[in-house]
C-alpha cells in the first residue's frame, strides 16, 4: 500500500454526526476525525463549542484500487442523506447553517473518482 491517502471531508449538521461517523468509520482503514467548530476563549480559559454549526467529519482512504472500492461503498451508504450547500475550502471559516450533508468537488489531479461522493470534498495527503 502506498503512503498516499485520500482525505474525504463531509460537513454535517450536529444532529447527524454520530450516524454519519458510524457509516464513515466502517470504510475508513486510515481512521476518521470529527472536528467541531470552536471559539478559542483565551489562555487558561479553554474553548467553547459552537453546537449549532456544521461539523466536519474526515475519513482517510488509501489512494489505490481498494480506496476506489471503499469510496464507492461510502458513496452508497451516504445516498440517504440530503446534499445541501457547498463545503467551504479546507482553510475556510465553517460558519453558516447547513441543513444536510454538504459537498464540493476536488481539484486534485487523480481524485476525480472520489470527488463524486455526496457530502464530501477530497484531497490527497501523504502519510508521514
Amino acid at each position: 500500500m502506498s503512503n498516499l491517502w485520500f482525505e474525504i471531508t463531509a460537513q454535517v449538521p450536529p444532529s447527524l454526526v454520530e450516524e454519519v461517523s458510524d457509516l464513515v468509520r466502517v470504510v475508513a482503514p486510515g481512521g476518521i476525525t470529527v472536528e467541531e467548530p470552536v471559539d478559542i476563549l483565551g489562555p487558561e480559559e479553554g474553548f467553547r463549542v459552537r453546537g449549532d454549526e456544521p461539523v466536519l467529519i474526515r475519513a482517510y482512504l488509501p489512494s489505490s484500487e481498494l480506496g476506489a472500492v471503499l469510496t464507492e461503498d461510502l458513496r452508497r451508504s451516504m445516498e440517504p442523506f440530503p446534499p445541501s450547500n457547498s463545503l467551504p475550502a479546507p482553510s475556510s471559516n465553517r460558519t453558516g447553517p447547513s441543513p444536510g450533508v454538504s459537498s464540493s468537488a476536488s481539484s486534485i489531479p487523480g481524485a476525480a473518482r472520489s470527488s463524486s461522493l455526496p457530502g464530501s470534498s477530497t484531497r490527497l495527503v501523504r502519510a508521514r
